[in-house]
Order: structure tokens, then sequence, then C-alpha cells
């Protein structure tokens, strides 16, 4: 694998730096939903701090310091879906030949698990017919029939 490294740090051919393939990656599905261009646009904007390093100079530690500061913040969940857009790119740029490494990948299992939340059942009669009367009176048959037939047949 051959790069044309410039005098200065970061500084290397356009097309082997890493926001090139973030772009580049990104752009090549434009049929999909605005709301994911947006979404992979906010991914991108937390990489920024790599944008001009070329792509091999990048390693699994500078990634988990990222998500790491993200998670810091709270941000669990983000931390995770910069770390699946991070390995998305370089899955790309492998495929394309400019790196045989992705150290994204490295990072799965290292993070904080999301926080989840569980939802009760019903199990009380009662409450189960009062569901039962409120799907009753929603107002779109399609959506009403499909409720009614979950609830009745949906096993836990």
């Amino acid at each position: 694998m051959e790069t044309k490294r410039y005098a200065s740090y970061g500084t290397l051919a356009p097309h082997h730096q890493i926001a090139t393939f973030c772009t580049e990656c990104t752009g090549r599905h434009p049929e999909r939903r605005p709301k994911t261009h947006e979404q992979n646009a906010r991914y991108f904007a937390h990489l920024s701090k790599f944008h001009n390093r070329p792509l091999d100079s990048i390693r699994t530690y500078d990634l988990s310091q990222l998500c790491d500061v993200l998670e810091t913040k709270g941000n669990i969940e983000t931390a995770h879906r910069v770390a699946a857009f991070a390995a998305r790119v370089y899955k790309y740029a492998a495929q394309k030949g400019l790196t045989d490494a992705n150290p994204a990948l490295a990072l799965r299992g290292g993070l904080k698990a999301v926080p989840t939340e569980s939802h009760h059942g019903l199990t009380d009669p009662k409450e189960f017919g009062g569901l039962m009367r409120a799907i009753d009176d929603y107002p779109k048959a399609t959506v009403r029939n499909a409720l009614k037939l979950i609830a009745r047949v949906f096993v836990r």
C-alpha cells in the first residue's frame, strides 16, 4: 500500500485522508432518508479531530479515547454509533485497497453497555381489558385490527 506523504504531518494525498472516505462512504447511498444523512453528518463531526489524518495513522487507542470522552459525558449510545460509523468507513477504505486494518473493530466489547429499560407486561385482567377497549377506539382500522391480533396471539 503506497501513500504519498507530504512534508508536514497529516498532509497526505487527499484521497488517503479519513475525511475523504467518510464523505465518500456516506455519499454512496443518496436514496437513504434525510435523517440518516443528518445522523451520519453528526458522527462525521465527532471524528473531526481525525479528518486530516491518514487512514493508517489512526489507531484503536485514538478511537477509544474519543469514545471514552463521549461515554464520560453520558453519551454511551453515541459512542457506540460513532465506533460503528468509523468501522463502516474503514471497511469501505479496505474495499478500495487503501488500508488493511480496521481499528474500530477492536472497540467491540470495550465500550460501556447501552443502558436498557425493561417494560412490564400486562398481567392484570382489568388492565388488559382497558387496553383492549383503548384499541377498540383507535381510529385507523388496519392498525386497530393488527393491535387486536397481536394482543391475542403474542406469546411472551
